[in-house]
């Protein structure tokens, strides 16, 4: 694990320049304005307060993408850096972030046909004001629970130029399961990446090409099948992975990009079609005496009238829970008319309690739909610590010899007070050839309801 820490003989060298912060001498002795004088400055035209040189040439990584040290950056690095893209390498890491990606691209190509340590190129964007998007086609699907599907990924930077980047795919896995994901050939291959799979998440797919890519093109084709009731969006986000966002070829800023997903629908049925959503309620912690409650839908999903019988009697809810609301019992609802129920949760001990009601109807497939109901209760406000959409251990599969495979873990806030973590690894630290290359959590108060990641 490569750690940053300016060396300690440069600290009052920083601290100088701060005071001195405004007078000509300061400028003139701190050229790029990070507290390292321009004597010993190993990126004296970038900011580097880091100081950071893997290669230990005297020029530090943020401006030296030199990497046979032959005196210029040429096809020769690019090679090198593509062939450890998406990795981490602490020399092909340029701007210190602990992995290889775009960001490091970007000021390769910032060098590019020049020396290293000297003032980086910027060219003039060749179009201006341009939008990006990234949109999936079809944008609405009708699937039968069952049924796969696929839609394709459109890239539309035709008014802008990317030297890359990635975005992710996101999606409730209590409906859809991913199948596949079908690149197509879009830039340098060297700069493509496939999604990682999580829970509800296709993380860092990316694309890119050093002379930059414009125009429309279609990234690939991602397969689903449908595993339960209801509408349900598919959404996109710039990636916070070791992709990262798009950048722009020329600025080497950050493109917004304009995400427009597909809206997945479930297909009528002539006869009458109950759904209940959902059908697992959680009614979390709760301090003994005070009441919690939640809300199921009830929906006719098909053709003809759906007539609902008389709720939680064949299966009543017993105390500490009540079916506070009732708007479904003995009502006829028409094609995609809806009723609510409402459960409400009231501890008398400090407990985990468990309990189901039924929801009879004219349904033939489903004639009873079982709503399970469960909550704690506790003593007074109390933090507590969940993984929020994956599981431990992580499994970080077959990885190649220096290559690189991540996996993240989300911890969330579940309890009714705040979620303080301490310094995580502090007492069990991974050890090589495991590395924690992202923490949000450490010294983190999480609120009910907040997350953090570690990757």
């Amino acid at each position: 694990m490569i750690t940053n820490k300016t060396p300690r003989s440069h600290l009052g060298l920083a601290l100088c320049a701060a005071l001195l912060v405004g007078s000509p001498a300061a400028l003139a002795n701190d050229r790029d304005g990070d507290g390292i004088n321009n004597a010993i400055d190993n990126c004296v035209h970038v900011m580097n307060p880091a100081q950071w040189d893997s290669d230990a040439d005297g020029i530090g990584n943020r401006c030296d993408p030199d990497f046979n040290n032959n005196g210029m950056v040429d096809d020769y690095d690019l090679t090198y850096l593509r062939d450890r893209f998406f990795t981490i390498n602490p020399v092909a890491d340029l701007d210190g972030d602990g992995r290889v990606g775009f960001a490091d691209l970007a000021i390769l190509k910032s060098y590019y046909g020049g020396a290293p340590g000297g003032v980086p190129r910027r060219a003039v964007p060749r179009l201006l004001g341009g939008e990006a998007e990234i949109f999936m086609d079809p944008s609405e699907v009708v699937a039968q629970l069952g049924q796969t599907f696929s839609v394709d990924v459109i890239m539309d930077f035709s008014t802008v130029t990317t030297i890359g980047g990635g975005f992710d795919i996101l999606f409730d896995s209590d409906r859809l399961s991913f199948v596949d994901w079908t690149p197509n050939i879009v830039g340098d291959p060297g700069f493509s990446r496939e999604p990682e799979v999580f829970d509800g998440l296709l993380e860092g797919i990316a694309v890119g090409d050093f002379d930059g890519l414009t125009g429309v093109f279609n990234l690939g084709t991602v397969e689903f099948q449908r595993v339960g009731d209801g509408t349900t969006p598919l959404n996109m986000q710039d990636s916070g992975s070791i992709t990262g966002p798009f950048l722009d070829a020329f600025t080497f800023q950050t493109i917004p990009v304009l995400y427009t997903g597909a809206e997945v629908a479930d297909q009528l049925s002539q006869e009458p079609s109950i759904r209940v959503e959902p059908d697992d309620l959680d009614l979390g912690l709760v301090v003994v005496g005070e009441t919690s409650t939640a809300d199921t839908v009830v929906t006719n999903r098909g053709i003809e009238d759906l007539v609902i019988g008389d709720v939680g009697v064949a299966d009543a809810l017993a105390a500490p829970f009540e079916l506070s609301v009732d708007g479904c019992s003995g009502q006829t609802l028409p094609t995609d008319a809806s009723c609510s129920l409402t459960v409400a949760f009231t501890p008398n001990d400090v407990s985990t309690f468990m309990d189901s009601f039924d929801v009879p109807s004219n349904d033939p497939a489903r004639p009873v739909v079982t709503v399970t109901v469960g909550g704690e209760g506790v003593a007074g406000p109390t933090p507590r610590i969940a993984y929020a959409g994956n599981a431990s251990p992580l499994d970080l599969g077959l990885v190649q010899l220096g290559e690189f495979g991540e996996r993240f873990l989300r911890l969330e806030s579940v309890g009714t007070a705040d979620l303080v973590i301490g310094n995580i690894g502090d007492s069990d630290a991974l050890e090589a050839p495991f590395v924690l290359t992202q923490d949000t959590c450490s010294g983190a108060t999480l609120a009910p309801g907040e997350t953090c990641q570690l990757r």
